[in-house]
Order: structure tokens, then C-alpha cells, then sequence
């Protein structure tokens, strides 16, 4: 289990190529991602084309659903077999070099949002607000 943080993101993906060449079965995580993950994808392309070569897996072998802000490159040099599909946004170079693998970045659900604004004049007000998700 992957627990998100700026400095594991790249181990968490190490560990599910491990999973894959050491199991030998397909593997799918999902994880949130930050605007300062940079080349999300990238070490485990290289990871993956070290033991495969150029020809990579069958396709969605490695399935990665993101969800959040993705910072630059997501996908850059993705190699054949992993898809990285993102719930939410991201930066420029997306899927640069693209190498046989597979991006998909579309936006966030729609939430619903009822917000309560309280004043007590003139000086504090607070805002209070209930989001639900639909789809």
C-alpha cells in the first residue's frame, strides 16, 4: 500500500513494477497525485523497458488511476502496457515521448456544494460548506 507523500511516489511505482515482474500478473494502483510530482510514470517506463525492452507488455498490464493535480509531464516516455488514466488536471508535456503507453486526463466529478455564510457585524463572518460528489 502506497501512502501518498512528495517523496514516496516514485518508490510506490518501483513497487508495482516489483509486484509485476516478481508475480507475473497485471497490477492496478490508485493513488492521489500533487502538482509536484513531476514525469509521473517516467522510472517505472524505465523500470519496465530494462526487462521487457522496447516491445514493454500487453497493454493496461499496469493500470495507474490518478486523481488530483499532476504536475509536469505526466506520462512522459510512457512505455507499452502502462496506462495512466487522471481524474483532475495537469501541466504542460503531457505524455511527451509517449512510447507505446497510454494517458487519459479528464476532469474531476462535479460536486454539489451548499455553503452558509454567518456573519456576526462587522466584524466576523464565517462561511460553512457541504460538497457531496455526483456523477
Amino acid at each position: 500500500m502506497c501512502v501518498p507523500s512528495h517523496t514516496c511516489k516514485t518508490q510506490c511505482f518501483c513497487a508495482l513494477s516489483y509486484e509485476l515482474f516478481s508475480r507475473w500478473h497485471a497490477v492496478t494502483l490508485s493513488t492521489y497525485v500533487a502538482y509536484l510530482y513531476r514525469a509521473v510514470g517516467t522510472t517505472l517506463s524505465h523500470e519496465l523497458t530494462k526487462r521487457f525492452g522496447d516491445k514493454g507488455l500487453p497493454d493496461d498490464t499496469i493500470h495507474i488511476h490518478l486523481t488530483g493535480h499532476a504536475g509536469q509531464s505526466l506520462g512522459a516516455w510512457l512505455a507499452k502496457g502502462i496506462t495512466i488514466e487522471l481524474e483532475g488536471d495537469a501541466n504542460d508535456y503531457v505524455g511527451k515521448g509517449l512510447s507505446g503507453g497510454i494517458v487519459a486526463v479528464y476532469p474531476p466529478q462535479v460536486r454539489v456544494c451548499v455553503c452558509v455564510c454567518v456573519c456576526v457585524w462587522p466584524v466576523l463572518c464565517t462561511i460553512v460548506c457541504s460538497c457531496t460528489p455526483i456523477r
